[in-house]
């Protein structure tokens, strides 16, 4: 009996110990290719921690929605893999005029306020690929309070509504009307105008979306303001009623010497 006990214990013991040898084999194994350097799953990206180095911001500070060139970095390697951070906030990082853009994010902390606090101090840019922090530039952007800017939004809301009159007029003023643009138009026309969740019923507030009030249009409009979209939408607005005029009179001109023509 005595002698079959020592034959378990010992199979006992010796299936550990075969366990044990297993398991650290496997650790040393599975350590030695994750510090190898040239093993088969070991990816080497490229060297990007100096592609800020010479990068200037313009301009160096603004209100939330501020659009600020990187001049010096033209464009960034052919890779999706890069991401901007102002701060702690992830920003927009877009080719614009043969230069790569950003703009100033919004900081709100809705335990102190529900319209943006300003941050004291310059914010840090920093540079990721694939979710890594590559390259930064220490207290690169200063962020100035956000103004409000009331009647903003019934502006970009007229302009648009002019613009697009203005493309109709330009499309029904062609000797053969462009169907396609007027089709265009009124499609436009019912994302921007008509329906419950219309851009303008976004913009003033009176689309049903939860959690969505009066200070989020103030909101909207100050950074409309702020990017500089109000000036851009009024000139594109302005620009098409002109050649809308421009057109109507052609085609009055042209109308009248056909006429002339016939007779």
């Amino acid at each position: 009996m005595s002698s079959l006990r020592t034959g378990i214990r010992f199979k006992a013991v010796c299936g550990f110990v075969i366990a044990g040898a297993l398991s650290l084999f496997v650790v040393v194994v599975v350590s030695c290719s994750q510090k190898s350097p040239t093993g088969p799953d070991h990816i080497e990206y490229p060297d990007y921690s100096t592609l800020l180095d010479n990068v200037m911001f313009e301009p160096s500070s603004g209100p939330p929605g501020t659009m600020v060139v990187l001049v010096g970095l033209d464009s960034l390697p052919a890779d999706s893999g890069f991401s901007l951070y102002i701060g702690s906030q992830p920003v927009p990082l877009l080719p614009v005029g043969g230069q790569m853009t950003t703009s100033i994010p919004v900081f709100i902390d809705t335990a102190v306020s529900s319209w943006p606090v300003a941050p004291a101090e310059a914010q840090t840019v920093v540079l990721h690929y694939r979710g890594v922090a590559v390259d930064s530039v220490p207290s690169a952007i200063g962020v100035e309070p956000l103004l409000p800017a009331p009647g903003s939004v019934d502006t970009v809301l007229t302009k648009l509504a002019a613009g697009s009159q203005a493309l109709k007029q330009i499309a029904s003023s062609l000797q053969s009307p462009d169907t396609l643009l007027l089709a265009t138009c009124d499609a436009m026309d019912r994302l921007l105008f008509n329906g419950t969740y219309s851009l303008r019923t976004l913009l003033n507030g009176t689309a049903p979306v939860e959690g969505y009030d009066s200070s989020v249009t103030a909101l909207f409009g100050a950074l409309l303001t702020s990017s500089g979209a109000v000036d851009v939408i009024s000139r594109w607005s302005d620009t098409l009623q002109v050649a809308a005029l421009l057109a109507r009179r052609l085609a009055s001109h042209q109308t009248t010497t056909s006429t002339l023509t016939d007779e």
